[in-house]
Protein backbone atom coordinates (compact mmCIF):
# COMPACT_ATOMS: atom_id res chain seq x y z
CA UNK A 1 0.00 0.00 0.00
CA UNK A 2 1.25 3.52 -0.74
CA UNK A 3 2.64 5.47 2.26
CA UNK A 4 0.05 8.17 1.28
CA UNK A 5 -2.55 6.02 2.90
CA UNK A 6 -0.83 6.22 6.37
CA UNK A 7 0.13 9.92 6.07
CA UNK A 8 -3.25 10.98 5.51
CA UNK A 9 -4.82 8.82 8.01
CA UNK A 10 -5.55 10.19 11.90
CA UNK A 11 -3.44 7.79 13.30
CA UNK A 12 -0.32 10.29 13.97
CA UNK A 13 2.16 8.14 15.36
CA UNK A 14 2.33 5.40 12.61
CA UNK A 15 2.22 8.55 10.20
CA UNK A 16 5.72 10.08 11.74
CA UNK A 17 6.97 6.69 11.82
CA UNK A 18 6.19 6.31 7.97
CA UNK A 19 7.53 9.41 7.36
CA UNK A 20 10.56 9.08 8.79
CA UNK A 21 11.64 6.10 6.62
CA UNK A 22 10.82 7.51 3.41
CA UNK A 23 14.62 8.21 1.19
CA UNK A 24 14.37 11.44 -1.29
CA UNK A 25 13.00 9.36 -3.89
CA UNK A 26 10.00 8.12 -2.49
CA UNK A 27 9.26 11.76 -1.22
CA UNK A 28 9.52 12.44 -4.86
CA UNK A 29 7.26 9.89 -5.57
CA UNK A 30 4.64 10.45 -3.60
CA UNK A 31 4.61 14.22 -4.10
CA UNK A 32 3.75 12.90 -7.92
CA UNK A 33 0.73 10.95 -6.50
CA UNK A 34 -0.25 14.11 -4.03
CA UNK A 35 -0.16 16.30 -7.25
CA UNK A 36 -2.77 13.98 -9.33
CA UNK A 37 -5.31 13.74 -6.69
CA UNK A 38 -4.82 17.36 -5.03
CA UNK A 39 -3.45 16.54 -1.94
CA UNK A 40 -0.43 18.82 -1.25
CA UNK A 41 -2.54 21.25 0.73
CA UNK A 42 -3.42 18.40 2.71
CA UNK A 43 0.63 17.12 2.79
CA UNK A 44 1.68 20.82 4.06
CA UNK A 45 -0.83 20.55 6.61
CA UNK A 46 0.19 17.58 8.02
CA UNK A 47 3.76 18.18 7.41
CA UNK A 48 3.48 20.94 9.67
CA UNK A 49 1.83 18.96 12.73
CA UNK A 50 3.91 16.05 12.62
CA UNK A 51 7.02 17.58 11.64
CA UNK A 52 8.56 15.60 8.91
CA UNK A 53 11.03 15.82 7.45
CA UNK A 54 10.18 16.72 4.36
CA UNK A 55 12.52 17.26 1.77
CA UNK A 56 13.18 21.70 1.53
CA UNK A 57 11.83 21.56 -2.38
CA UNK A 58 8.32 19.85 -1.62
CA UNK A 59 7.29 21.51 1.70
CA UNK A 60 8.09 24.93 -0.17
CA UNK A 61 5.95 22.92 -3.14
CA UNK A 62 3.16 22.06 -0.48
CA UNK A 63 3.03 25.43 0.78
CA UNK A 64 2.45 27.49 -2.14
CA UNK A 65 0.06 24.65 -2.85
CA UNK A 66 -1.85 25.73 0.07
CA UNK A 67 -2.12 29.12 -0.44
CA UNK A 68 -3.30 28.58 -3.76
CA UNK A 69 -5.64 26.68 -2.82
CA UNK A 70 -6.76 28.93 0.27
CA UNK A 71 -7.20 31.49 -2.04
CA UNK A 72 -8.93 29.51 -4.83
CA UNK A 73 -11.69 28.31 -1.54
CA UNK A 74 -12.21 31.82 -0.80
CA UNK A 75 -12.78 32.98 -4.72
CA UNK A 76 -15.55 29.86 -5.05
CA UNK A 77 -17.23 30.85 -1.61
CA UNK A 78 -17.57 34.37 -3.04
CA UNK A 79 -18.86 33.05 -6.49
CA UNK A 80 -20.97 30.96 -4.20
CA UNK A 81 -22.42 33.86 -2.30
CA UNK A 82 -23.14 35.87 -5.48
CA UNK A 83 -25.04 32.40 -7.11
CA UNK A 84 -27.12 32.31 -3.98
CA UNK A 85 -28.22 35.98 -3.41
CA UNK A 86 -28.69 35.66 -7.74
CA UNK A 87 -31.05 32.64 -7.39
CA UNK A 88 -33.08 33.66 -4.56
CA UNK A 89 -34.21 36.81 -6.21
CA UNK A 90 -35.05 34.73 -9.04
CA UNK A 91 -36.83 32.20 -7.33
CA UNK A 92 -34.33 29.27 -8.45
CA UNK A 93 -33.72 26.55 -5.62
CA UNK A 94 -30.41 25.23 -5.86
CA UNK A 95 -28.35 22.76 -3.76
CA UNK A 96 -24.48 22.50 -3.81
CA UNK A 97 -23.05 19.36 -3.93
CA UNK A 98 -20.21 17.52 -2.32
CA UNK A 99 -17.57 19.49 -0.94
CA UNK A 100 -19.22 22.55 -1.72
CA UNK A 101 -21.67 21.10 1.21
CA UNK A 102 -19.32 21.13 4.03
CA UNK A 103 -16.08 22.45 3.69
CA UNK A 104 -17.09 25.90 5.28
CA UNK A 105 -18.90 24.01 8.25
CA UNK A 106 -15.92 24.46 10.35
CA UNK A 107 -15.09 20.76 10.12
CA UNK A 108 -11.88 21.22 8.12
CA UNK A 109 -9.59 23.88 6.26
CA UNK A 110 -10.71 24.59 2.80
CA UNK A 111 -7.55 24.63 1.82
CA UNK A 112 -6.73 21.08 2.62
CA UNK A 113 -10.02 19.86 0.46
CA UNK A 114 -9.17 21.76 -2.89
CA UNK A 115 -12.63 21.76 -5.29
CA UNK A 116 -12.36 22.12 -9.10
CA UNK A 117 -15.59 23.23 -9.41
CA UNK A 118 -18.50 23.92 -7.58
CA UNK A 119 -21.41 21.32 -8.68
CA UNK A 120 -24.93 22.55 -7.99
CA UNK A 121 -27.86 20.83 -8.40
CA UNK A 122 -31.44 22.46 -10.27
CA UNK A 123 -34.37 21.11 -10.38
CA UNK A 124 -35.26 20.31 -13.98
CA UNK A 125 -37.97 22.88 -14.71
CA UNK A 126 -35.50 25.35 -13.41
CA UNK A 127 -32.18 24.76 -16.08
CA UNK A 128 -32.88 27.61 -18.19
CA UNK A 129 -33.83 30.27 -15.66
CA UNK A 130 -30.26 29.22 -13.82
CA UNK A 131 -28.20 29.25 -16.69
CA UNK A 132 -29.36 32.72 -17.57
CA UNK A 133 -28.94 34.15 -14.18
CA UNK A 134 -25.38 32.73 -14.29
CA UNK A 135 -24.96 34.19 -17.41
CA UNK A 136 -26.11 37.38 -15.72
CA UNK A 137 -23.49 37.33 -13.57
CA UNK A 138 -20.55 37.06 -15.84
CA UNK A 139 -20.63 33.29 -16.34
CA UNK A 140 -20.14 32.09 -19.78
CA UNK A 141 -19.22 28.29 -21.34
CA UNK A 142 -16.14 26.78 -19.46
CA UNK A 143 -14.41 25.70 -23.14
CA UNK A 144 -12.19 23.43 -21.32
CA UNK A 145 -14.62 21.18 -19.31
CA UNK A 146 -15.72 18.11 -20.70
CA UNK A 147 -19.19 17.07 -21.41
CA UNK A 148 -21.06 14.99 -18.61
CA UNK A 149 -24.78 13.26 -19.34
CA UNK A 150 -25.01 14.49 -15.22
CA UNK A 151 -24.67 17.82 -15.52
CA UNK A 152 -25.65 20.86 -17.92
CA UNK A 153 -22.31 22.67 -19.88
CA UNK A 154 -19.93 24.10 -17.21
CA UNK A 155 -19.62 27.39 -16.87
CA UNK A 156 -16.87 29.97 -15.35
CA UNK A 157 -16.17 33.29 -14.34
CA UNK A 158 -12.90 33.04 -14.91
CA UNK A 159 -11.84 32.16 -11.59
CA UNK A 160 -14.62 29.67 -10.98
CA UNK A 161 -15.98 26.85 -12.48
CA UNK A 162 -19.89 26.19 -11.93
CA UNK A 163 -21.46 22.94 -13.22
CA UNK A 164 -25.32 22.77 -12.74
CA UNK A 165 -26.62 19.59 -12.42
CA UNK A 166 -30.12 17.76 -13.35
CA UNK A 167 -28.64 13.82 -11.51
CA UNK A 168 -26.20 12.74 -9.21
CA UNK A 169 -25.23 9.66 -9.95
CA UNK A 170 -24.49 7.39 -12.76
CA UNK A 171 -27.33 5.35 -14.08
CA UNK A 172 -27.19 2.96 -16.67
CA UNK A 173 -31.06 1.60 -17.20
CA UNK A 174 -34.57 3.42 -16.76
CA UNK A 175 -34.68 1.25 -13.06
CA UNK A 176 -31.41 3.11 -11.75
CA UNK A 177 -32.78 6.47 -13.21
CA UNK A 178 -36.21 5.88 -11.24
CA UNK A 179 -34.24 5.07 -8.35
CA UNK A 180 -32.13 8.06 -8.78
CA UNK A 181 -34.81 10.41 -8.97
CA UNK A 182 -36.52 8.96 -6.03
CA UNK A 183 -33.83 9.81 -3.96
CA UNK A 184 -33.08 13.04 -5.51
CA UNK A 185 -36.83 13.63 -4.49
CA UNK A 186 -36.63 12.77 -1.34
CA UNK A 187 -33.14 14.21 -0.31
CA UNK A 188 -34.87 17.87 -1.48
CA UNK A 189 -37.44 17.07 1.39
CA UNK A 190 -34.84 17.11 3.93
CA UNK A 191 -32.65 19.38 2.54
CA UNK A 192 -30.56 22.26 4.90
CA UNK A 193 -29.65 25.72 4.75
CA UNK A 194 -26.23 25.95 2.77
CA UNK A 195 -23.22 27.63 3.21
CA UNK A 196 -24.58 30.83 1.98
CA UNK A 197 -27.75 32.22 1.64
CA UNK A 198 -30.15 31.64 -0.97
CA UNK A 199 -28.32 28.14 -1.57
CA UNK A 200 -29.00 24.87 0.12
CA UNK A 201 -27.63 21.64 0.39
CA UNK A 202 -28.08 17.70 1.53
CA UNK A 203 -28.33 17.35 4.55
CA UNK A 204 -25.14 15.27 6.61
CA UNK A 205 -26.51 11.49 5.64
CA UNK A 206 -27.71 12.46 2.24
CA UNK A 207 -24.03 13.72 1.38
CA UNK A 208 -22.06 11.42 2.68
CA UNK A 209 -24.01 9.01 0.93
CA UNK A 210 -23.46 10.73 -2.33
CA UNK A 211 -19.75 11.46 -1.98
CA UNK A 212 -19.02 7.83 -1.37
CA UNK A 213 -21.09 6.54 -4.35
CA UNK A 214 -19.44 9.03 -6.51
CA UNK A 215 -16.33 7.97 -5.25
CA UNK A 216 -17.01 4.21 -5.47
CA UNK A 217 -19.29 3.50 -8.21
CA UNK A 218 -19.30 6.52 -10.43
CA UNK A 219 -15.37 6.98 -10.31
CA UNK A 220 -14.33 3.87 -9.36
CA UNK A 221 -11.85 5.18 -6.69
CA UNK A 222 -10.25 6.58 -9.30
CA UNK A 223 -11.09 10.02 -8.15
CA UNK A 224 -8.41 9.64 -5.60
CA UNK A 225 -7.69 9.66 -1.65
CA UNK A 226 -10.15 12.99 -0.90
CA UNK A 227 -13.24 10.51 0.18
CA UNK A 228 -10.79 9.56 2.95
CA UNK A 229 -11.07 13.43 4.13
CA UNK A 230 -14.80 14.12 3.15
CA UNK A 231 -15.83 11.06 5.09
CA UNK A 232 -14.24 12.34 8.62
CA UNK A 233 -15.24 15.92 7.98
CA UNK A 234 -19.13 14.52 7.25
CA UNK A 235 -19.03 12.12 10.08
CA UNK A 236 -18.28 13.39 13.40
CA UNK A 237 -20.27 11.27 16.59
CA UNK A 238 -23.63 12.12 16.07
CA UNK A 239 -23.70 13.97 12.62
CA UNK A 240 -25.12 10.91 10.77
CA UNK A 241 -28.57 9.17 10.62
CA UNK A 242 -27.05 5.99 10.03
CA UNK A 243 -30.62 3.88 9.98
CA UNK A 244 -31.46 6.47 6.99
CA UNK A 245 -28.12 6.03 5.40
CA UNK A 246 -28.71 2.15 5.41
CA UNK A 247 -32.16 3.01 4.31
CA UNK A 248 -31.81 5.03 1.57
CA UNK A 249 -28.44 2.65 0.79
CA UNK A 250 -31.38 -0.42 0.17
CA UNK A 251 -33.47 1.57 -2.02
CA UNK A 252 -31.20 2.56 -4.46
CA UNK A 253 -29.19 -1.01 -4.38
CA UNK A 254 -25.82 0.53 -3.40
CA UNK A 255 -25.22 -1.26 0.13
CA UNK A 256 -22.38 -3.23 -0.83
CA UNK A 257 -20.59 0.18 -2.03
CA UNK A 258 -21.46 1.62 0.97
CA UNK A 259 -19.63 -0.87 3.26
CA UNK A 260 -16.64 -0.86 0.96
CA UNK A 261 -16.46 3.46 1.35
CA UNK A 262 -17.62 2.68 5.06
CA UNK A 263 -14.92 0.23 5.90
CA UNK A 264 -11.80 1.91 4.18
CA UNK A 265 -13.03 5.64 6.71
CA UNK A 266 -13.09 2.62 9.57
CA UNK A 267 -9.24 1.44 8.85
CA UNK A 268 -7.82 4.07 7.68
CA UNK A 269 -8.74 7.16 9.40
CA UNK A 270 -10.60 5.98 12.43
CA UNK A 271 -14.43 6.61 11.23
CA UNK A 272 -16.83 5.35 13.82
CA UNK A 273 -19.31 3.25 11.47
CA UNK A 274 -22.94 2.44 13.27
CA UNK A 275 -23.18 -1.06 11.33
CA UNK A 276 -26.71 -1.33 11.80
CA UNK A 277 -26.52 -5.27 11.54
CA UNK A 278 -24.52 -4.81 8.15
Amino acid sequence: MSPIFALLGNDIARAAEVAAGLDPAAWHALDRQAGQHRLRPLLHSRAAQGAWAVPPDLALRWKASHLRSARRALDQKVALARIGKSFARGGVAAAVLKGGAFIWSGAIDPAMRPMRDLDLLVKPADADAATGLLAALGFVVDLQSRPSDKHLPAMTDGKTVVELHLHIFDTHDDEGVRREQAFIERAWQRAVPGPVPGMQMFCPTDTLLHVMLHSVLDHQFNNGPLLLVDMPALAPAGAIDWALLWQEAECLSVTRACQLALMLGQKLCGLAVDWQGR
